[in-house]
């Protein structure tokens, strides 16, 4: 069996990547060139085979050629073709990664080109980074400068990146084996929550959790989240299902439980409340407008209130181990919370007294945006620097409204750029930087 190479540069900077692509060539290819010395030994508890090499020029990647690689086969009863080999294939690969991350030299990449016929190759892909990003089709164009409403999660995503946001919502891939990841589970824990609350009076008594029927709520609760997993129609081995339940059983036992010792005098009121679609109610359907003919359409996973007073706060669940505090919603772009303040004042008929995150894993401390005048009464306890004052609260919460509405009108038209935020390239953490090709950061 032939061993795999694995290459030790003698110099430092970019002839790593030199020494890669001899690797492929020559674990493929099984030669050497005469200034290499391989040093082949296979590592017992790995299996894997290593080796060491002296690479002491770059010069010889002019002289590599991927003839060898280009086979002619003959199928049977079809004329002779010619097929690319997956090898040639792997070295392509390796240079598109080279001009993306800009490891190797671009003479080196243009010897390599040259040397075996990728000119036009190297031409598209360096085009890729530079490319105009602008949607420029009448049909594309015309569907989105009629597009309303706008969904509040879209115009978030769109102040992300809009190269994700064309990605992720307009071309819209979807993975062939669905996976149990935080989607899904943040889809269940909101279904087993919209169930426990609305039906928490009939089912316990109670319009709130109390301690002392904190026990009978959460049995309440167990049988909820039977019942939204019941509702899961994707395909879970007994391993996936177990740990999934066990899981939000523990989350969503603890947010029970941190409601039975909160100190708050709302109650929860209202649940998965839908604007700006069909479905939504009577009054609701219409959406928040926010100018210029822009509408707005979400829903708002909880409203609590004040059982003296017209007046509440909304309440939204986040599956991960943090909410955003009132200078990172501003500084985050974060519309959710102070776009749902105008929802429950101008189309609901609440006087807003803030927004919370409920991050339902971790620390699940509550952040968020809330007026300082109803901090004695109706909203002890919460971080202090969430509190603002009168007109730094208006102020915000009229900022996302313009931002949005300027959001809206760059996808209306097609103003998709290379623009991932707060970043001087594409973060590690998307998954989508293989089709939209920004640099990585």
């Amino acid at each position: 069996m032939k061993a795999m190479p694995r290459f030790r540069c003698m110099r430092p900077g970019t002839n790593w990547f030199v020494g890669l692509l001899l690797l492929v060539w020559f674990s493929f290819a099984h030669a050497g060139p005469p200034h290499l010395e391989l040093e082949v030994t296979l590592d017992p508890h790995t299996r894997l085979f290593q080796a060491k090499a002296d690479l002491t020029s770059p010069t010889a990647l002019p002289q590599l050629s991927l003839n060898p690689l280009f086979k002619v086969s003959r199928a049977m009863n079809t004329p002779q073709r010619l097929r690319i080999d997956a090898r040639a294939q792997a070295l392509m690969a390796i240079l598109r990664h080279s001009l993306r991350e800009s490891v190797a030299e671009p003479l080196e990449a243009e010897a390599l080109a040259a040397a075996n016929g990728w000119e036009r190759q190297l031409t598209r892909a360096r085009r890729a980074f530079t490319r105009e990003t602008k949607l420029k089709h009448p049909r594309v164009l015309a569907e989105l400068s009629a597009k309303t409403p706008f969904n509040v999660t879209e115009l978030e995503r769109f102040a992300d990146c809009s190269s994700a946001w064309f990605f992720e919502r307009l071309i819209s891939p979807r993975q062939i084996d669905r996976k149990v990841d935080a989607m899904l589970r943040g889809s269940v824990a909101h279904t087993t929550l919209h169930r426990f609350y609305a039906g928490l009076p009939r089912a316990v008594g109670s319009d709130r959790v109390e301690e002392n029927r904190l026990d009978d709520a959460l049995a309440f609760l167990g049988e909820c989240l039977e019942g939204a997993l019941g509702g899961v129609k994707m395909e879970m081995t007994e391993l996936e299902r177990r740990e999934l339940e066990q899981s939000l059983r523990r989350d969503l036992e603890q947010l029970v439980r941190d409601e039975a010792r909160s100190p708050l005098p709302l109650v929860p009121r209202k649940f998965e409340v839908g604007f700006g679609s069909e479905r939504s109610a009577p009054e609701l359907q219409r959406g928040l407008d926010l100018g210029d003919g822009v509408t707005l359409s979400g829903k708002i996973d909880r409203i609590d209130l004040d059982p003296g007073s017209a007046r509440g706060i909304v309440q939204d669940y986040k599956s991960g181990r943090y909410g955003h505090s009132a200078a990172e919603i501003e500084k985050e772009l974060r519309l959710q919370i102070p776009l749902y303040m105008l929802v429950l004042r101008d189309l609901v008929g609440i006087e807003p007294l803030g927004g919370l995150y409920r991050p339902l894993a971790g620390e699940r401390r509550a952040r968020g945006l809330l007026r300082a005048e109803a901090k004695d009464d109706v909203l002890p306890g919460f971080v202090k620097n969430d509190y603002l004052e009168e007109d730094a609260f208006w102020a915000q919460v009229e900022g996302a409204r313009d931002l949005a509405r300027g959001l809206a009108q760059r996808i209306r038209e097609g103003d998709v750029r290379h623009d991932p935020k707060g970043t001087d390239g594409c973060p590690a953490w998307c998954d989508l930087w293989r089709m939209c090709r920004i640099r990585r950061a």
